[in-house]
């Protein structure tokens, strides 16, 4: 979801709002190995000027915290931090130096 003058906790909210509606439907998922009913993991990355620096990293850090959300147990919502995506970019730029 793209939500234009959303703060991260309001995103977050709205994610765990999601979450808890689709585990409320309790839709059978017999082929998971972690849960009987589906379940939804998400993450949530938000952009303020001075932020994420393009649109890219801006879905990279979504991607991240979704990956971390998975990683983590499923079934929760993850909020990039900042400081961990920046650290990640810059490790990324010191191994893979164009």
């Amino acid at each position: 979801m793209i939500l234009p003058e959303t703060t991260a906790a309001d995103a977050a909210n709205l994610a765990e709002s999601v979450r808890l509606a689709i585990a409320g439907l309790e839709l059978s998922h017999p082929a998971s190995m972690t849960a009987p009913f589906l379940t939804v993991s998400a993450g949530v990355a938000t952009a303020t000027l001075g932020g994420w620096t393009t649109p890219e990293k801006l879905v990279s850090a979504a991607d991240q915290a979704l990956y971390g959300a998975k990683q983590t147990g499923r079934n929760r919502v993850i909020v990039a931090q900042w400081d961990a995506i920046e650290q990640a970019t810059k490790n990324e730029l010191v191994a893979n130096p164009s």
